[in-house]
């Protein structure tokens, strides 16, 4: 009898922890499930074979994709890293293939994606009080879905064109990525049990941390180092700014995180291998047909009417000839493409002086 009532509180009591593995499972299965630590960014870029986070020089127009990349920690410590990239590679070494994985199709989650950029085009800066207006924002972008890889594009919000312009997306120009990696409990779960981001606008200005992976794409020839600014916020320090504000200002336009408009002309130059004493300026008159392009005019050219100096994008105009049509690079109060004769209207007619890049570096001297 006693044996026979010992049987039964055995079995009874194998039925109720049955019971309870079954109404705690999922709990249990989560907690010993790998635990996301940390997100990432990776772009693979056509011709590519290695996806990577950090910074990417492209060609203006290069297809890229991009993908989530989510390190998880198991309780022996061991990292896996949750991806559809074919290869990866993270902190400047390749990840390899045995600690890749797709994520389990029945634990749910969901990838936010997000842009990061300036908080405008243009920023005068004067005071600390100024510069401490300046920061980066995110951006979410449901219309990219919820899934671990999406398309790229450059198309920062900062690039002042119209909506409805035919040079919008632009090819060119730096814009960042960002995500937000949700784990949830259940499919219809409304708030994630755990969230992880990337580099995100969180990071902070001053922190060696790059907010974001961040695309250059750039226009071919002398045009590269200007076609990188698009998206980026101009500062315009004042002449009296205090060497800490300059300082500040030089790191932020060194990391690609804003841009000053006489650091980014001397830079257009260095590339070209000129010093500003070495460009030779021609006076030309739009109005009376100006010099021709390929002939004499090159994209990246400067033209200069009073104080304001514009380096020349594309015939748009009377093909062939400089005209008020042809669209330049303006730098005035944030980079925009615009029309010769929007920005020299009101700068005393079509009368302007030009120099050449190319006959400056092929005159081998200084201007006299």
């Amino acid at each position: 009898m006693e044996r026979e009532a010992r049987r039964i509180w055995i079995i009874a009591a194998l039925l109720i922890a049955g019971l309870v593995a079954l109404r705690f499972a999922p709990e249990m299965r989560r907690a010993v499930l790998p635990r996301p630590v940390a997100a990432h960014v990776v772009l693979l870029a056509e011709g590519a074979r290695v996806a990577r986070a950090g910074e990417h020089r492209l060609a203006a127009g290069t297809p890229f994709r991009l993908f989530a990349a989510v390190e998880a920690e198991t309780l022996t410590g061991a990292r896996i890293v949750y991806t559809e990239a074919p290869r990866l590679e993270l902190g400047g070494a390749e990840v390899p293939a045995e600690r890749l994985a797709r994520w389990p199709a029945d634990r749910p989650a969901r990838v936010r994606w997000l842009t990061v950029e300036g908080f405008a085009p243009y920023l005068a800066v004067a005071a600390e009080a100024d510069l401490g207006r300046f920061r980066l924002l995110e951006s979410f972008h449901p219309e990219w879905g919820s899934g671990w890889s999406v398309p790229g594009v450059v198309d920062p919000r900062n690039v002042q064109l119209d909506a409805a312009s035919p040079l919008r997306p632009l090819p060119f120009g730096t814009q960042r990525f960002a995500l937000r990696f949700e784990l949830l409990a259940s499919e219809q779960a409304v708030t994630p049990e755990t969230r992880v981001e990337s580099g995100s606008a969180a990071d902070g200005l001053d922190a060696e941390v790059e907010p974001g992976t961040r695309v250059a794409a750039e226009l071919p020839g002398a045009l590269a180092r200007l076609s990188r600014a698009f998206g980026l916020t101009q500062i315009d320090l004042a002449p009296d700014a205090s060497p800490d504000l300059e300082a500040r200002v030089a790191a932020w336009h060194e990391r690609g995180l804003a841009f000053e408009r006489t650091r980014l002309l001397a830079e257009h130059l260095a590339a070209a291998g000129l010093e500003p004493r070495r460009l030779v300026w021609k006076s030309v008159d739009l109005a009376a047909g100006g010099p021709t392009w390929d002939g004499e005019l090159r994209p990246g050219d400067l033209l200069q009417g009073g104080e304001r100096i514009v380096a020349l994008f594309r015939d748009a105009g009377e093909p062939g000839r400089l005209d008020p049509a042809d669209l330049c690079f303006d730098f005035e109060r944030g980079a925009k493409i615009r029309r010769l004769d929007q920005v020299y209207r009101d700068e005393g007619g079509f009368e302007l002086e030009w120099a050449s890049l190319a006959a400056a570096a092929a005159s081998g001297a200084p201007a006299p």
